[in-house]
């Protein structure tokens, strides 16, 4: 954990880093309703799935990718139920609790999320910030909140950068970092990164790249869009210690000569990822395999020990990455307690020492997403 007086802006307000010593790095709490237009041409049979509750039953044709509009919409509810049980595994308060209770010592950061493939996400609600404050209140969660605008082909710039600085502002539940953005591939996205990058070094916040869309327009080139990317923050003024590349998996996959994904991890890929001097948040840990899983859990964890062993221990972040419905416990899947409950123990299996889990499960984390030096004296 770190020695110093590092500030987190949370949801309910400053509180120091130093509290925390577990947190999840990349996660979607609420996410809004989407748009199903129409049945876009599709067979009966899949419309009808589309439109069907998320349930237990429907968790096979889920896991293998099949689309439903619930199992796309995170409610609140859904939210306080799996932070609840979270609060539980790390021992910080919950809403019965008595008021003499230890504050709580893990955090999650709530990142806002991009649109799903092949869905619109409606603009996060004006009482967003409101909503995961309610949250972090009553399960006793620590949560950061991350905007990214509501960055979307149809959302001018101006718009976008002036709805981050309003999130960054928010009475009500402020925001604490800048994400997840997309790695630019035209030229009005890399001016809306390097505004945002520019809006993070000047409030001392930490900035968040979503990976996995370095892979569009095509899977070619994308560690050139990362480069660029960088690039850009770098003349914004934020550091490359400030940054953070979520979604990094997709990026490291394992490729035929012919570009279609083997199994597991490429290390020519990994290095390629490494050597850029970010923070790497490995963030779709404990999801269910399937036949279409490509980077296993095992797999990373093999990577985080040869990361560590080659100094690069205070870099990594984990994190589930719950973009979906049937990934919560209540409904199926391995839930938001997934990396204190079972891959901590499994990298301990590897040969991982306390401080290098302290470090992957929090302590990196804790000072990552902390504000600047400037910002923490006027915090």
């Amino acid at each position: 954990m770190p020695t110093n007086t590092a500030i987190w802006r949370t949801v309910c307000g400053s509180q120091l880093a130093t509290d925390l010593t577990s947190v999840l790095a990349a996660e979607t709490l609420v996410i809004s309703p989407v748009r199903v237009p129409g049945n876009r041409g599709q067979a009966a049979t899949a419309a009808a799935f589309e439109r069907e509750p998320v349930s237990i039953g429907a968790l096979g044709r889920l896991m293998m990718g099949g689309r439903n509009r619930d199992d796309a919409t995170l409610a609140a509810a859904d939210a306080y139920a799996e932070l609840t049980a979270l609060a539980s595994v790390w021992g910080g308060a919950v809403e019965a609790a008595p008021a003499a209770q230890a504050a709580p010592t893990g955090a999650v950061v709530a990142l806002e999320p991009l649109a799903a493939a092949g869905y619109e996400r409606a603009p996060q609600a004006a009482d967003h910030g409101a909503t995961l404050r309610e949250l972090s209140k009553e399960t006793g969660v620590t949560l950061l909140r991350g905007t990214n605008g509501g960055w979307a082909a149809d959302v001018s710039i101006a718009d976008a950068v002036s709805r981050i600085t309003d999130a960054l502002n928010d009475p009500a539940g402020p925001a604490g970092v800048i994400g997840a953005l997309p790695i630019p591939s035209t030229n009005e996205a890399a001016v809306f990164l390097e505004q945002a990058a520019r809006l993070a070094a000047e409030t001392g916040v930490s900035l968040v790249l979503d990976g996995e869309t370095a892979l569009t327009p095509t899977p070619d080139g994308w560690d050139a869009r990362v480069r660029s990317a960088l690039d850009i923050i770098d003349r914004a003024g934020l550091g490359r210690d400030r940054v953070v590349i979520a979604g990094i998996t997709s990026l490291i996959a394992e490729r035929h000569t012919s570009g279609r994904f083997g199994v597991g991890i490429d290390p020519e890929r990994l290095g390629r990822v490494t050597a850029l001097g970010t923070a790497l948040c490995f963030d779709g840990l404990g999801r269910i395999p399937n036949v279409t899983t490509v980077v296993s859990d095992h797999d990373i964890a093999v990577a985080i020990m040869g990361l560590a062993a080659d100094g690069h221990a205070d870099r990594l972040l984990l994190s589930c990455g719950i973009t979906q419905k049937h990934r919560l416990t209540a409904f199926g899947g391995n839930g938001l307690g997934f990396i204190t409950q079972q891959y901590a123990p499994y990298l301990g299996m590897f040969g991982a020492d306390a401080a290098l889990l302290t470090a992957v499960t929090g302590g990196n984390a804790a000072r990552i997403f902390a504000l600047t030096a400037a910002e923490e004296a006027q915090a």
